[in-house]
């Protein structure tokens, strides 16, 4: 019998007793179509959904098992390595064999694909669905003759997946891994950075020789927030200075047509789904009826929370819930945990958090029932923790706002979508998107699953990726500034001559506007006249040495404030100029603990406290200060001839540590609380290197078991 392929789907989806004979027609029709046609979404969908089955028979299982050969996809046959049914042909072998490279890993038809590709344009773009590999080829793509490859990612999540990737990978060990601005080079580099990170590298070494660089998570040059100006200048600094790069992220249709015809780029694009995804839409069922969940009966309530907690409590395996706000995430998490159990599988998690934060932070109680939060204004130690316990089965169900939907993998084979919202603004169809493709991991499930419980946008991708340095002619100028003049166009090369001549009028160069990158350039200009009315500032300003006195900094922060952070990063009504300043002094010169901090405040639970104490430290003193204080110095140097330094003030704020081997210890994922207890052991310590070389001669007593295996697991990796 011949049947359609979406008819096979169809019956998979919506069917869970299905006959031996519609199994084994079914694979018959898919091993015909993938000889005839190749490789299809719902060929691999087919797969996936009769795979997931975990079916008996040794006829299904062996009929299976050469769809998969003939898929290229073999990594299904591992999943499949518990069902029973005998299994071994000389041509499956062969066909893996083809599809392995030295290092062990078994490429899948698509990996394969984009090598090919690479080998050929040696500059390529890539848009894919999640899980559907494209950062696990990576490596493969290195050469052995280069010098400083740079992978750069949006989140220091990622940045410690990556890391610890690689650190693990004996082919990299000649290979210095720099993950921080403040490390020190050797003659082959690896750097694993942020943006932000990977333009101060950039800044201090001119002359920097790149082979070869990887973007993760591309996309985000287009994003309309603060950030997405920092991707693009980073994309268009690496771009002038390689030969090689590959560029990846899910769901795009297009790619700039001027970035790739002027980087001579080649743009490839794949919808196949690897992990195939169900979708339950509960958001029309009404109040009272009645809707069923993998054989589970639950009832709509009017209560949103309740909802959620019901849900999640009929669902198998692990949860991912999706929630707008971070104050939603705390307030989900503790409706989910109320009728559950208490487990002791997060004991040493619990305990570290309770001792970082506060035993009194109501995460703590929740982790007691295997449920967790996760949101951007926690310190990354935390979400990293969190993460790792989530992954390893200590969590069961984690609700998270949009941190975890930009490139963290995870072991979720569900994901609840609560809210449509991303923060203040709709959830677009390529958020949407991007938070399904969160359910199931390849390797682990062949199914992942989704419910929506409010009503989301359907259309699926993000369209064109805009590059906003070659694609728009209307650049603010801070932006004009950054680019080349052989790339802007007739308008935005006028718009150059009229910077050029504020320049003139105000007695500055271009050059000091062009080195404050994305802050204003009309805010620079105010700064600069105020300077020229009052020189008795300039005069209180001065120090000398690393840390100035109180009063002095209080003028430099203040100005910081006043005219360098932008608009948007002034907006926080809890937390207005004075607080800011105030706090930053006491941060600086205190160096309190974060439940010192969090005791600090006189108002609020606990848990507003914390939220308080995380949003100013993550949003103000880790990004927006920095980035003002030194632009500040800049323009205060320039204007006053000398040469003032805020760095040592600047690591302070942003990582709470001033000394270069505490933040490399820090930028790599190693809490504060245990930095302090160990700091002394590395003090001769200027790379990861030197650092893993040095753990053995520590003195690790003071910290506790847990401790103990963040710091192994972060430095030496998960198997040492």
């Amino acid at each position: 019998m011949v049947l359609s392929l979406e008819y096979i789907e169809k019956a998979l989806i919506c069917k869970s007793d299905l006959e031996e004979k519609f199994l084994l027609d079914a694979l018959q029709c898919v091993y015909h179509e993938i000889q005839s046609k190749g490789n299809s979404s719902v060929v691999t969908s087919i797969i996936c959904r009769i795979s997931a089955l975990k079916y008996k028979s040794e006829l299904v299982v062996n009929l299976l098992r050469e769809c998969i050969v003939a898929s290229r996809i073999f990594i299904y046959s591992d999943m499949l390595g518990g069902v029973d049914g005998a299994w071994g042909s000389i041509f499956s072998d062969v066909a893996q064999d083809c599809y392995s490279r030295p290092s062990g890993i078994v490429l899948t038809l698509y990996q394969k694909k984009i090598l090919s590709e690479y080998k050929k344009h040696k500059r390529i773009v890539v848009s894919a669905p999640t899980s559907f590999g494209k950062s696990t080829i990576v490596p493969e793509l290195i050469d052995e003759s280069d010098k400083n490859v740079c992978i750069v990612v949006p989140t220091l999540s990622l940045l410690s997946e990556y890391v610890s990737r690689f650190i693990q990978d004996s082919r990299f060990r000649r290979y210095n891994i720099v993950y921080t601005s403040s490390q020190g080079l050797g003659r082959r580099n690896i750097f694993i950075v942020t943006p932000e990170r990977m333009d101060i590298i950039l800044d201090q070494h001119p002359d920097l020789g790149v082979d070869f660089f990887v973007m993760d998570e591309v996309y985000k040059i287009s994003n309309s927030d603060d950030r997405s100006l920092i991707f693009a200048n980073c994309l268009y600094r690496l771009a002038n200075r390689v030969s090689r790069f590959y560029l990846i992220g899910p769901y795009y249709d297009e790619f700039s047509v001027n970035f790739l015809k002027r980087f001579n780029a080649h743009f490839l694009r794949f919808d196949v789904e690897v992990v195939a995804k169900n979708k339950l839409d509960i958001s029309d069922v009404s109040r009272g009826n009645i809707y069923d969940v993998k054989g589970v009966k639950v009832k709509k309530t009017a209560d949103k929370y309740k909802n959620l907690s019901r849900l999640v409590a009929a669902l198998e395996g692990q949860t991912l819930v999706y929630v707008a706000k971070t104050h939603t995430a705390e307030v989900a998490a503790k409706h989910i945990s109320s009728n559950l159990v208490e487990s002791a599988t997060c004991e040493g998690l619990i305990d570290f958090v309770s001792s970082t934060i506060g035993r009194e932070w109501s995460l703590g109680e929740y982790l007691k029932r295997k449920v967790a939060f996760h949101h951007a204004l926690m310190p990354k130690y935390v979400q990293r923790e969190i993460v790792y316990n989530f992954n390893v089965g200590a969590i069961d169900t984690l609700v998270c706002t949009s941190t975890l939907i930009e490139g963290v993998n995870t072991s979720a084979q569900n994901v609840v979508v609560f809210d449509n919202m991303k923060g203040i603004a709709p959830l677009t169809g390529f958020d949407v998107k991007n938070i399904e493709g969160r359910s199931g991991r390849l390797g682990r499930h062949f199914v992942g699953e989704n419910y929506f419980l409010v009503e989301t946008p359907s259309k699926a991708n993000v369209g064109n990726v805009d590059f906003v340095f070659l694609d728009s002619n209307e650049l603010d100028d801070e932006v004009n500034l950054l680019v080349s003049d052989g790339d802007l166009t007739d308008v935005m090369k006028k718009r150059r001559e009229h910077i050029l001549h504020e320049c003139r009028e105000n007695g500055v160069s271009l050059s000091l506007l062009r080195s404050n990158k994305y802050i204003k350039v009309d805010k620079q200009l105010a700064l600069v006249r105020y300077f020229r009315d009052n020189p008795d500032v300039m005069r209180e300003m001065h120090f000398s040495g690393t840390l100035p006195v109180k009063e002095t900094l209080k003028i430099w922060l203040r100005l910081a404030y006043e005219y360098l952070m932008s608009d948007s990063q002034k907006h926080e009504k809890d937390l207005p100029q004075n607080i800011v300043i105030n706090k930053a002094i006491y941060y600086v010169y205190k160096n309190p603990t974060i439940y010192e901090f969090v005791n600090g405040w006189s108002e609020g639970s606990f848990d507003a406290r914390v939220r308080k104490t995380f949003k100013l430290v993550t949003r103000i003193f880790e990004f927006a200060l920095p980035k003002s204080l030194f632009a500040l110095e800049n323009i205060y140097n320039y204007m006053n001839g000398s040469q003032i330094d805020t760095s040592h003030v600047v690591s302070l704020l942003e990582h709470g540590l001033g000394k270069k081997h505490e933040v490399l210890l820090k930028e790599a994922g190693i809490p504060p609380n245990i930095i302090k207890k160990i700091s002394k052991f590395f003090d001769e310590t200027y790379s990861i290197r030197d650092i893993q070389a040095a753990i053995d001669s520590a003195d690790l007593s003071r910290l506790t078991e847990y401790e103990k295996k963040i710091l192994q697991r972060t430095l030496l990796g998960e198997n040492r």
